[in-house]
């Protein structure tokens, strides 16, 4: 064969093997889109989780309970926890005016379109600006994909529309800031709409600041000072905000560096799940981050190092915030999504620092089949997290306190604005029921199986007996454990803390897998409580405490030895 029939026949493989890739990798892009939102409606339930009891439900309860417009204003804008989700509450009350009622199921799936339209900006963004293919952008939209963020996935709507939201208001702002002409006006209007979606939209005003004055845009940083301070005073002092109390922890870190830094490795690379893998690729990140700073801020990087240096403070604050929760908390499946994130972000810094056009390609494959091994390696992981989520729903209020809950469920159910499932709800009302009449009910003399991990912050058992359990400043009691019906070999059917004799339902029916393994018995998987009891109406001075533990078949009852706490105020 000729020379020039080997290079003719050479171009068309060369073309049927780029068609047959970019069919692949469009069909893999479809197919994790549609498997993403195929689980998400699988696994939906119509019932809040969590916060959503006071993000959503308490938040339309209250909202539509007083006709006042200054403290429907107050509503919106108020603190929840560090954040003011005033995005989460405009989705919230929209679709509950056009469909009369609130639905978890459908508030879900707006959330997770938040997901899809960061993908979405992405690759416009990198296709338009840096002439991306959308074969090479295939890693990074598999990747946001993956199933490490189960947690938003699926019922948990306040969550999945605050943080979808926020990061992407957050990205687009970032972004338009690097960008010419009206881009420093937008950067203005997406960080407002990022900080009132969720309190990292504020960690966007610090990495633009420093950039602005780092590439010497003086009025630009004068203009954007004065913005950021204006949003901060409205934020904290105008709107009166509440600070954590993180002053324990701020002096932990500051004393112990390298334990902040280590949370902060296991935040930024968390979706590789094994502790060995996250520690590895935290610190591939790290070095990638910092290839990139000593490109002297290439102008084709600029986006890119602000995004990433967004999720690094990012990771800062979190650590600050939640380190006392331990490293575990860092790997909560809501936070992997920032670590998708980077990971999406340092292909695009890779392949787009990469010289010739062989590399490219080379890191293009291995981007694509890095993704579709972490989306794979997460669906089981996610699928069994997802099934128990599911059950909970279908059968308790997951909610620390049961009476705040069942109140607002109650209530709203009460004026037609939501329709819980009827077995969680009469299941409730059982519930409640007892904690008046428990006396109806047989008492074994055996005490319960139950461990108590933890009461209050306080460790069981207890070693010195004449410990004195005194619980401070705060106005709940935390209790943390697992409990069974012994006889019944089967878990309990509810759980009460008896304080003074006055009977507190427990939030009871988590998973323990770890009391699955300790008895080989599959029946008492859903065994775990975490739940408070409020305590502020209590006087200072000695109070008696035990659980009590209703049987399988709410025949019976058992009761743990009573304790001795002590509330004092400061």
């Amino acid at each position: 064969m000729r020379p020039d029939n080997l290079k003719k026949l050479f171009k068309l493989t060369l073309t049927k093997l780029g068609k047959i890739y970019f069919f692949i990798s469009i069909t893999l892009l479809l197919s994790a889109i549609v498997f993403y939102f195929y689980t998400s409606l699988k696994f939906s339930v119509n019932m809040p989780y969590s916060d959503d009891y006071d993000a959503i439900l308490d938040f339309i309860n209250k909202f539509y309970t007083h006709s006042d417009f200054g403290y429907r204003l107050y509503l919106l804008f108020s603190q929840f926890h560090e954040h003011r989700i005033v995005f989460d509450r405009v989705i919230t009350l929209f679709f509950f005016n056009i469909l009369g009622k609130i639905n978890f199921c459908i508030l879900s799936i707006v959330g997770n379109l938040g997901l899809i339209l960061i993908i979405l900006f992405l690759i416009i963004f990198f296709k338009k600006k840096y002439g991306f293919k959308l074969t090479e952008l295939t890693p990074i939209a598999i990747t946001m994909l993956c199933f490490s963020q189960w947690e938003l996935m699926a019922d948990f709507p306040m969550a999945s529309i605050q943080q979808y939201y926020e990061l992407l208001f957050s990205i687009i702002s970032i972004v338009t800031f690097t960008c010419e002409g009206y881009g420093f006006i937008l950067g203005i209007v997406f960080f407002v709409l990022a900080v009132f979606t969720g309190g990292g939209g504020l960690f966007v005003s610090p990495i633009v600041l420093l950039y602005l004055l780092l590439t010497r845009q003086y009025k630009r940083f004068s203009t954007f000072l004065i913005a950021s301070l204006i949003i901060f005073y409205i934020y904290f002092p105008l709107l009166h905000y509440i600070s954590p109390p993180i002053k324990d922890t701020l002096i932990f870190c500051l004393k112990n560096p390298t334990t902040l830094l280590g949370y902060m490795m296991i935040f930024i690379s968390s979706a590789a799940k094994s502790y060995a893998l996250i520690f590895i690729l935290a610190i591939l990140l790290i070095l990638n981050y910092l290839w990139l700073l000593r490109r002297k801020l290439n102008k084709d990087n600029h986006a890119l190092i602000l995004l990433i240096s967004f999720i690094f403070l990012t990771s800062l604050v979190v650590g600050l915030n939640r380190i006392f929760l331990g490293f575990d908390s860092a790997m909560f499946s809501r936070y992997t999504m920032y670590s998708l994130f980077l990971f999406s972000i340092s292909y695009i810094s890779l392949f787009l620092n990469a010289k010739g056009k062989k590399i490219r390609s080379l890191i293009a494959l291995l981007g694509l089949l890095l993704s579709i091994v972490l989306y794979v390696g997460w669906i089981q992981t996610a699928y069994s997290e997802l099934s128990d989520k599911q059950y909970m729903l279908n059968n308790f209020m997951s909610y620390p306190y049961q009476d705040k809950a069942f109140e607002n469920i109650k209530l709203a159910k009460e004026n037609g604005w939501f329709i819980p499932v009827q077995n969680v709800y009469d299941r409730t009302k059982q519930e409640f029921y007892l904690a008046e009449n428990i006396k109806q009910l047989k008492k074994y003399n055996a005490p319960p199986l139950l461990v108590l991990t933890y009461f209050y912050k306080y460790p069981f058992p207890f070693e010195n007996k004449q410990f004195q359990l005194i619980v401070k400043k705060y106005d709940n009691i935390n209790l943390y454990g697992w409990a069974l019906d012994p006889f019944g070999k089967t878990t309990a059917s509810f759980l009460f803390a008896d304080i003074d004799g006055k009977l507190y339902p427990l939030t009871y029916g988590f998973p323990r897998n770890d009391v699955v393994k300790l008895f080989k018995i599959p029946q008492f998987k859903f065994s775990g409580f975490n739940s408070n009891v409020s305590i502020k109406d209590l006087s200072n001075g000695a109070h008696e405490f035990s659980l009590i533990v209703v049987n399988h078949d709410q025949t019976a009852y058992y009761q743990t030895e009573k304790l001795i706490f002590y509330k004092e105020t400061e």
